[in-house]
Order: structure tokens, then sequence, then C-alpha cells
């Protein structure tokens, strides 16, 4: 009965993206659609199986619910780019919080490994780079305690996986010594 439910749940799922697809918003000019739920930019004529984007998708709304589970009562986490900047420049910490959160995970291409909101709250509670009103703000201070979070780093207010910030630090690494090379080489 279970497998039979599950099957069922996933069948339906599948269904309901595949809908969200047949009129997808379209960004005018640039042959462009956003990905329902979660708006980011595909091309309908060079990306015709949508189903892709379904773990993406799927994965954001899994994100969405661990959220409503683990922070009851907070605003539900935004998923879209455009719902995520609203309430990023929310004029309430709490809302702003829930923002970076969500921007956080969407950076994290909703990774499972991503830390839950208290202990990412806590951790830019602890942040040097986290807007004042937020690390200042009393009920967030009562609530998170500042504590430091792996992860945040180099000014940005989301969190990267250890093989992320490898990936991040290589990549900076050989920006640097290609800049280097051109400085190096350019006619004086």
């Amino acid at each position: 009965m279970n497998d039979r439910l599950i099957e069922a749940c996933a069948y339906a799922l599948e269904r309901h993206l595949e809908m969200l697809f047949e009129n997808p918003v379209k960004i005018p000019g640039t042959g462009m659609c956003e990905l329902p739920i979660v708006g980011n930019l595909f091309i309908p004529d060079l990306e015709p199986d949508h189903s892709e984007f379904f773990p993406m998708i799927i994965a954001a709304l899994a994100a969405r619910e661990r959220f409503r589970q683990e922070a009851p009562g907070w605003p539900p986490l935004p998923l879209h780019e455009r719902d995520i900047e609203l309430f990023k420049n929310d004029d309430r910490p709490q809302v702003q919080v829930v923002g970076l959160y969500g921007d956080s995970w969407r950076y994290a291409q909703w990774d499972r490994q991503h830390p839950y909101f208290d202990d990412y709250v806590s951790g830019l509670m602890f942040y040097d780079h986290t807007p004042d009103e937020i690390r200042n703000d009393r009920s967030l201070l009562k609530e998170f305690p500042p504590l430091p979070l792996d992860g945040l780093c180099n000014g940005s207010l989301y969190w990267r996986s250890p093989e992320k910030w490898a990936f991040d630090l290589e990549r900076q690494a050989a920006r640097d010594a290609f800049m280097a090379r051109e400085r190096r080489d350019a006619p004086r």
C-alpha cells in the first residue's frame, strides 16, 4: 500500500509540474521563460524536455516543507527569486532573515546539506557582514544567539557547502592567476 501511495503521489506531482510548463511565464523579446515555482530562466526551444528541471523544483518544494516544519509561525519560505528579493528588502528584520535563508538555499541549489534555519540565523547574527538592522534586532538576538557558521564567508550572506567553497576558491585562484598573467604580458 505504501509503495502504491508513493507512486501515486509522485505521478500526481509530475503531472502537476508538466501542467505548469504548458504555459510558462514568457520574458518578452527574449525567447526565454521562467521556470515555474523557482523563477530561473530557461529557453523552451533549447530545453524542450522540462523533466530535467523537475528535481530542482521538487527540491525547492521540499526545502519549503522542511522550513515549515522547523520554523512554525514564520512566513512561508520564498522560492521564486522575485519573492526572495521582496522578503530580503522588507522593513522587518524577521522577514528579511527568511528572505536571506531562501536566497541562501537557492544559491545552494536546494541542497539538503543546507543548515537549518536556526543555525543559519544564528550564523547571520554572528557574521560581520550581516546588515545591522538584523544583527541588532533584540527579538532575533534572543531567539538566535550569535554563533559562527562554517560556509558563511567572503562577505556573502549565503551558505556554501565545503565542496562549493573549495570550488569557489579554486576558481578565484585561477582568475587571479589569469589576471596576473594579463598584467605581466600587457604591452607597456
